[in-house]
């Protein structure tokens, strides 16, 4: 059931506020479970760990859920490819080496400017590279053709982050980083929100604002031409600003696999194939998705050390693709 009207997006949005403002209150320190509502507007001591801890780390899962999910479903649009992934196509393994090599390198601790600037760059020519092996390839469809370049990039990419990691253990000035290629938002503070803010915001922004070409790209090549589209020019420029919002949130949060393949694919089945309302429902979908796995890890498992977030959304990705590929079978047989 295709579910295109705005009052849908309008519930999503909803229950986004809603389980936003229950999830500043939410977590395990220094109160169990649950923190009273008057720590807002009192002299608590818990009033720092709310507006100081809690809130910055909600305003980046938001951010992280949304450049995901958004990034994710422009570049499925413009590959003309469902299964268009930032993590198959070389985009978040690129960008996190990007990261690693001025978190490894660099003098200052976490220079977190350089990090967001070298992840967009090595995440774009994570991009370009799946993208040019795909058009030399002679086998298979197009589909396959791109799954397989960006495979290969991926894991080149994914070697050199390791490689990087293995030569910083060495030194013994300079720390492992493990943890942070998980993916997690337990080391954020308003200062990652500051700097991540902009650089995943304006390119939102503008996607949103030209989600109307991403319908004309789907056409071929002549007729958007006719209809007043320059595809590669736009296809360039709209992928660019995707990998920019996509890289600033690795380079702050790490690597989360699946969320830009799986919440593009459920927005579309859920609001339609137009991007009139299925970008803003993939955007809303992807921050809800990201706010209540980090619900989870905060809460929900009571373990010493809180679980990267990079595994449960991981998991949980992993079940839902399956299930949307169980669900694709039973309708194709039907």
């Amino acid at each position: 059931m295709e579910l295109r009207q705005p009052p849908w997006l309008a519930l999503l949005g909803g229950s986004l506020l809603l389980v936003f403002l229950a999830s500043l209150f939410l977590g395990r320190s220094p109160e169990p479970l649950w923190t009273h509502f008057s720590t807002l507007w009192t002299e608590d001591p818990l009033h720092a760990t709310v507006t100081e801890v809690r809130l910055p780390r909600l305003i980046m899962a938001l951010l992280l859920g949304a450049a995901l999910s958004g990034g994710g479903y422009v570049l499925q649009m413009l590959l003309r490819n469902p299964l268009a992934d930032p993590g198959f196509l070389g985009v978040l393994p690129g960008a996190a080496f990007g990261a690693s090599l001025v978190l490894a390198f660099s003098k200052a601790e976490r220079p977190l400017l350089l990090m967001e600037l070298s992840a967009a760059l090595f995440g774009i020519l994570g991009l370009t590279l799946s993208y040019r092996m795909a058009q030399r390839l002679r086998i298979g469809e197009w589909s396959l053709r791109l799954l397989l370049s960006g495979i290969a990039v991926s894991s080149l990419f994914l070697g050199g982050i390791s490689l990087v990691n293995f030569i910083t253990a060495l030194r013994p000035e300079r720390p492992v980083f493990p943890s942070w290629l998980l993916g997690g938002l337990g080391a954020v503070g308003w200062q990652n929100v500051y700097h991540a803010g902009p650089w995943v915001l304006i390119p939102l922004l503008a996607l949103y604002c030209l989600r109307h070409r991403l319908n004309l790209l789907l056409l071929e090549e002549e007729s958007a031409f006719s209809l007043g589209s320059s595809p590669e020019y736009e296809r360039f420029w709209m992928a660019a600003l995707a990998v920019i919002a996509i890289a600033t949130v690795t380079a702050e949060a790490g690597i989360f696999f699946w969320v830009g393949l799986v919440i593009p694919l459920l927005a579309r089945r859920l609001f339609g194939a137009e991007a009139h309302h299925s970008f803003l429902g993939s955007l809303l979908a992807g921050a809800l998705c990201i706010l209540v796995c980090d619900d989870l890890v905060r809460v929900a498992l009571p373990l010493a050390e809180e679980i990267p977030l990079g595994m449960i959304t991981t998991i949980l990705g992993a079940i839902a693709f399956w299930a949307c590929l169980t669900n694709w079978k039973r309708r194709s047989r039907s």
